[in-house]
């Protein structure tokens, strides 16, 4: 046995009307656009990044897998968006030293930055068991003005002896929550 539900209005708890039907199989909504989750972009190194052990380094993001709205700069590696709004970000650096047959890593610290000063941080400290290679992830939810305000991603990676190397494997993505 089929049921059947007929209604002319459908009105929200206060009384707004969501959806209305004509009776002829026309109907208007007044439920919000879908929502566009842009401006997006996800980032890479092209190739390994050289680095000076236990020194804070902008990553030089010159790959572009996805920049919905050219929002991010591959020449100062910074997302710029054009939309204010609240964004989730989220950035994974690999690190390795640049004697990669050495196991003397000690640590790998990211940071994403909003307007050159951290929004957030993480370490991942080897303490006396160094290893070879490693990554650190870090997120945030980062509120935008959409006209100046800007992200970069900054890490170190220290080694017990010898410089630090950022990999190609070495990623950023973000993209717009809330308008």
């Amino acid at each position: 046995m089929a049921s059947t539900i007929q209604v002319d209005t459908i009105k929200d708890i206060g009384g707004n009307t969501m959806l209305s039907s004509n009776g002829s199989g026309t109907f208007t909504s007044n439920l919000p656009a879908s929502v566009s989750n842009t401006p997006a972009f996800n980032v890479k190194l092209s190739s390994n990044q050289d680095v000076s052990s236990d020194t804070t380094t902008v990553v030089a993001f010159n790959s572009e897998q996805v920049d919905t709205d050219n929002a991010f700069n591959t020449t100062t590696y910074r997302f710029i968006p054009q939309t204010a709004g609240k964004y989730f970000i989220a950035f994974t650096i690999y690190a390795l030293t640049v004697s990669a047959g050495n196991a003397n890593l000690q640590s790998i610290t990211a940071n994403i930055r909003k307007n050159g000063s951290n929004e957030t941080q993480v370490v991942q400290d080897y303490n006396s068991s160094f290893i070879r290679q490693g990554c650190a992830t870090t997120t945030s939810v980062i509120d935008m003005n959409g006209s100046t305000d800007y992200i970069d991603f900054t890490a170190s990676s220290k080694a017990g002896s010898g410089d630090g190397r950022f990999e190609n494997h070495t990623r950023a993505n973000g993209f717009l929550l809330i308008g």
